[in-house]
C-alpha cells in the first residue's frame, strides 16, 4: 500500500528557506526543479537579502598584494580581546576571517584592490586598470566595460564609489578622476563617470559642484555616495559631497574649521558604520572621528 509523502505548504517552505545561509541554499538547488527555480529567482534573492541580518564588515589589507577580511562589529563588542585593533594577528584572532580571493577573472599573481561592497557584491580593480563585480558566495564575476578614461597625465588621482540605486533596482559604480590639465597648472580638473549594471554602460556627469582633491574613495549610504574633498585654489577647507545615485544630483555639507592651533596637516575621509556616516580626520599625531 502506497502512502503519500507529507509535504509542507509552499509558503512555509519559502519562509524556512529565507532564513537559511546562502551557502546552504546553493546546495539545496539540487533538491528538485521547483526548488532550483525558486532559489534561483530574482524575487527570492531580493527577499533573502532583505531578510539577512548579517552585519559583517568587509575590508582589504593595506599590503601591495591585497587580502580580504570580514569582521563582525557585534562580535568584537561582545568578545573584545584585541584592544580595538582591526588587524590583530590572524593566528590569534577568532573575530576576523580571511576571505579567499578566488575571483574567476583574476590569476593568483594578479594585483587586485578592494574598492567597495554592497549587498554581497564586491567591486575590485586591478593593475591593468580594469574593474569587476564579484559575488564570492556563488563564485560569479563580471568584468565591467572600459570607461574610456585616458590616464595620460603627469599627475592624476583616481578613485571609485560603488552603491545601489533602489529606485530602479540597479548597481552603479562611480569613477572620479582628478588630474593636472597641463604641467604646473594651479588647480586640478575633475571628471566623473557613472557605470550602470542594468544598462552595462558608462555616462559622464558634468554637474560636479566643486572640490579638487579627494580625501579617499566614495562611500555608499542610503542611496548616495559620499566623498570628502577640498579645493586647491584657496585655503584648505574640507567639505562632504553627496552624490544621489538615482537623480545624479549633488549636495555639499560644509565642515567646521578643522585646523588646530599648531596648523597640523589634516586629511579627511568618510566611512560608514552601522548605518551612519563617519568622518575621520587624520592629523600628524592623532585621528579625530565624528
Amino acid at each position: 500500500m502506497e502512502h503519500d509523502v507529507p509535504s509542507l505548504p509552499e509558503e512555509i517552505i519559502v519562509k524556512i528557506l529565507l532564513r537559511l545561509p546562502t551557502k546552504s541554499l546553493l546546495k539545496f538547488r539540487c533538491v528538485s526543479k521547483s526548488w532550483l527555480f525558486l532559489i534561483s529567482s530574482y524575487d527570492f534573492a531580493k527577499a533573502h537579502l532583505k531578510n539577512s541580518n548579517d552585519d559583517r564588515l568587509m575590508f582589504g589589507s593595506k599590503g601591495f598584494s591585497m587580502d580580504l577580511y570580514t569582521w563582525s562589529p557585534q562580535s568584537a563588542a561582545d568578545h573584545s580581546a584585541f584592544g580595538g585593533t582591526i588587524y590583530p594577528p590572524l593566528d590569534q584572532n577568532l573575530l576576523v576571517q580571511r576571505v579567499c580571493i578566488d575571483c574567476p577573472l583574476y590569476e593568483p599573481h594578479d594585483v587586485v584592490w578592494f574598492e567597495g561592497s554592497c549587498n554581497g557584491l564586491i567591486c575590485l580593480s586591478s593593475s591593468d586598470e580594469s574593474l569587476s563585480l564579484w559575488n564570492p558566495t556563488i563564485g560569479k564575476a563580471k568584468k565591467l566595460p572600459n570607461s574610456g578614461t585616458v590616464l595620460d597625465f603627469d599627475y592624476y588621482g583616481i578613485g571609485y564609489g560603488f552603491g545601489y540605486d533602489e529606485l530602479i533596482d540597479d548597481y552603479k559604480m562611480v569613477e572620479s578622476l582628478s588630474f593636472e590639465p597641463f604641467a604646473g597648472a594651479p588647480t586640478l580638473d575633475i571628471q566623473l563617470k557613472v557605470y550602470s549594471l542594468r544598462a552595462n554602460s558608462w555616462k559622464t556627469l558634468l554637474n560636479w559642484p566643486g572640490g579638487h582633491a579627494f580625501g579617499g574613495s566614495g562611500k555608499f549610504l542610503n542611496g548616495a555616495i559620499y566623498w570628502s574633498v577640498h579645493r586647491l585654489d584657496g585655503p584648505i577647507e574640507w567639505v562632504i559631497v553627496s552624490h544621489d545615485l538615482s537623480t545624479y544630483t549633488f549636495s555639499v555639507v560644509h565642515l567646521p574649521h578643522l585646523h588646530n592651533e599648531d596648523n597640523d596637516d589634516v586629511n579627511v575621509d568618510v566611512k560608514v558604520l552601522r548605518g551612519c556616516l563617519e568622518i575621520c580626520c587624520e592629523r600628524n599625531t592623532h585621528m579625530d572621528i565624528w
